[in-house]
């Protein structure tokens, strides 16, 4: 009996092997780069050397911005706890509800 469970959970258990999708050549040609391009920020006779200094100076604020508070949630985790003995506590009576749960 335990044959036929086991059997069945396998005939179930089907995973489709697909092929790796290929690059698409047609994307890196130039001629759909510059389409691309035009698409993302218009025709290239608008395009500035100040305005992409700009461009570029906006991204990097946002990219420093996203490290900060990156920086800011992780920081939260390294504080030690004022109170140590309620720190131990605490794990004592988790550690003792897991226990409870397990038997």
């Amino acid at each position: 009996m335990a044959e036929a469970s086991s059997t069945s959970t396998t005939e179930t258990l089907l995973l489709p092997l697909r092929v790796w999708p290929k690059d698409d050549a047609n994307k890196k040609s130039l001629p759909s780069l510059i389409q691309r391009i035009n698409e993302q920020k218009g025709p290239f006779r608008s395009v500035t050397e100040a305005s992409l200094e700009e461009e570029i100076r906006a991204q990097e604020a946002r990219d420093a911005q996203q490290d900060e508070d990156a920086a800011d949630d992780s920081g939260d985790e390294d504080e030690k706890p004022e109170n140590e003995a309620g720190r131990r506590e605490t794990l004592l009576k988790a550690k003792e509800e897991i226990l409870k749960q397990v038997g």
